[in-house]
């Protein structure tokens, strides 16, 4: 097959003709296509610095948490870090490690702390304490070149002196030693205080696991700015309102999620040097990391704003002059919430997915196996769901429309018994991101729902003649507006113009003035006469001075009579062998 014969059946060129064309149609246009594509650029290569950033931290703290051994689930509170065997749905099986307000059983206690550096960037801490109870402990931990030691001794007297060397980072290995006639009772108020028992340090970085979900959180932006240019590239080839809406939402959407990181970064410092910082291990752990990725978190956030801005001008210029019916607006409307929907769905179910392979709910899940079965069947099913939403409220297909709607109710009730589960209801209340991506695709969902039974109604009022649908030979779906809507009170000026003729004609002759009548002085029409009409008779005579026309009639033939007849009878111009004598009949009459 030759490449002619190809480019026939795939017609690739003329499709990236179509595509040139549409995306230089004016400044605005190319200027928007050019920025889109940049942002998208930028805002990926901030997001994968960010995610290896996290990756990085999560490895890192995870090195150290998994040296307490332990398969406890965190449950972080203002007051208190617990660790439990399973959901925390009852306090008795959880264990508490850190807690902010405790104060020491025996008594009163004033402690005070004093830092010094030497030049070996060593840091001396100095804690003085009352006590009452006379122990020895201690405690030697190193990772390469890291070493954390912690000596401490008292006996009866009213004071004791406590002296800490720090070097960069704490432990990775442990041992505790402990020499006391209540040996027992020291280690668990030792547990409880958190304060420089490194097993208490590792047993609380559990809890900054939680840092692997913001891996995923980076993963699900990445792919949101790639859907993002998608909906800003679709809104200008395909010219619709529905792409328009929807691609200034999704600017709106993305600078309002660089706020939501911003903010969530934020909190996590605030709780982690609340409680691992400046609470069980007393150490920065993380001394750089919020620097980088503040870093890349505000330049996001600047674009996103710039993003917005952009689009909002774009939309003014486009959608703004354009005129919608009530019923054709229900349609955009829907449109948009699918288009939305799509996204918010498939990242929630994904979230959930990786963490029935990955995360806290593959170990502590009673019905991993159903989940995931159930899990995979919704994703399946999304592309479905909005395709027969897309295609029934543009068709007035009632079956289509009724599959879209059961689809509907099977997601929202699908989601609803999720919360059955307590594994779903820890992951949907302890991870944020999680639950507002749930949250925003259930309401999407039942926006879509409520819309559909809307449009449903509005079936019969003559909107697929206002709406055509994508042909397989088009490369964008267009809308016919020369068709009026019912209850329109204008009157449509679009018709066939009078003036156009196929060319080059395959049956018959222009019927052009110099054709019927000669050019120039061949004319044989000299002035023009009164007007008259059919039933006028001409029996005084008119004289019409012409010429000879008997080589335009041969040259034409019986053909010119398709397009000239006679008014009325009598008039014997073709055939007359003299007809340079003036002609007594009747006017000729262009149908």
């Amino acid at each position: 097959m030759r490449v002619k014969q190809i480019w026939e059946v795939i017609p690739l060129p003329a499709k990236i003709k179509l595509l040139w064309d549409r995306l230089t149609f004016s400044r605005l246009t190319t200027t928007y296509f050019i920025f889109s594509l940049c942002h998208c650029i930028i805002q990926v290569a901030l997001q994968v610095r960010v995610f290896t950033i996290n990756a990085e931290a999560a490895a890192f703290l995870w090195d150290l948490a998994s040296q307490a051994n332990t398969t406890y689930l965190p449950d972080l509170q203002p007051a208190y870090l617990r660790l439990c065997n399973d959901v925390p749905s009852d306090a008795s099986i959880c264990k508490t490690i850190w807690n902010a307000t405790a104060i020491p059983a025996n008594a009163s206690s004033q402690n005070s702390l004093s830092a010094k550096e030497s030049n070996s960037s060593i840091e001396q801490l100095t804690l003085t304490s009352m006590s009452t109870e006379s122990s020895s402990s201690l405690a030697t931990s190193s990772v390469s070149s890291t070493k954390l030691v912690v000596e401490a001794s008292s006996s009866k007297t009213p004071e004791s002196t406590t002296t800490v060397f720090v070097v960069a980072a704490p432990t990775v290995t442990s041992s505790v030693n402990n020499a006391s006639d209540d040996d027992d009772d020291d280690d668990d108020d030792d547990d409880d205080d958190g304060d420089g028992d490194t097993s208490v340090c590792d047993s609380a970085l559990v809890h900054t696991i939680l840092l692997d979900n913001t891996k995923r959180e980076d993963i699900i932006f990445i792919a949101f700015q790639i859907w993002v240019l998608g909906m800003s590239i679709v809104a200008l080839l395909n010219e619709s309102i529905p792409h328009i809406f929807a691609s200034l939402a999704t600017h709106a959407l993305a600078t309002a999620w660089s706020i939501f990181q911003i903010i969530h970064t934020a909190n996590f410092r605030s709780n982690f040097n609340r409680v691992i910082t400046n609470g069980t291990c007393g150490v920065a752990l993380l001394p750089r990391y919020w620097d980088e990725r503040a870093k890349a978190e505000y330049p996001t956030l600047a674009l996103n704003v710039v993003a917005l801005l952009f689009g909002w001008q774009t939309f003014k210029r486009v959608g703004a002059s354009m005129t919608m019916n009530r019923v054709y607006k229900l349609v955009l409307l829907l449109s948009i919430t699918l288009q939305l929907s799509f996204f918010f769905m498939g990242a929630t179910i994904s979230l959930w997915i990786d963490n029935l392979f990955n995360g806290v709910a593959a170990q502590v899940a009673w019905y991993v196996a159903f989940y995931k079965a159930t899990s995979f069947v919704t994703e399946i099913f999304l592309i479905p769901w909005i395709m027969t939403g897309w295609v029934a409220v543009r068709k007035e297909s009632r079956l289509t429309m009724f599959i879209f709607l059961v689809l509907s109710i099977l997601y929202l009730g699908g989601w609803s018994l999720m919360f059955l589960s307590t594994t779903f209801r820890w992951t949907f209340v302890t991870w944020r991101f999680f639950s507002v991506m749930a949250t925003a695709s259930v309401l999407l969902t039942v926006t879509a729902f409520v819309l559909g039974i809307i449009c449903r109604f509005n079936f019969g009022k003559g909107l697929p003649r206002y709406c055509e649908l994508p042909k397989l030979t088009d490369f964008f779906p267009a809308v016919d507006a020369q068709e009026p809507l019912p209850g329109d009170d204008f009157t449509a000026v679009y018709s066939s113009d009078i003036e156009k003729v196929q060319f080059p004609s395959n049956e018959k002759p222009i019927p052009t003035f110099s054709a019927s009548f000669g050019s120039g002085s061949e004319s044989v029409v000299t002035v023009p006469t009164p007007a008259v009409t059919r039933a006028a008779s001409f029996d005084s005579g008119i004289d019409l001075g012409r010429s000879s026309s008997q080589t335009s009639g041969e040259s034409f033939g019986s053909s010119v009579d398709s397009y000239y007849t006679h008014s009325l009878q009598g008039d014997y111009r073709f055939g007359r062998e003299d007809s340079s004598r003036p002609v007594r009949g009747r006017r000729w009459e262009i149908e």
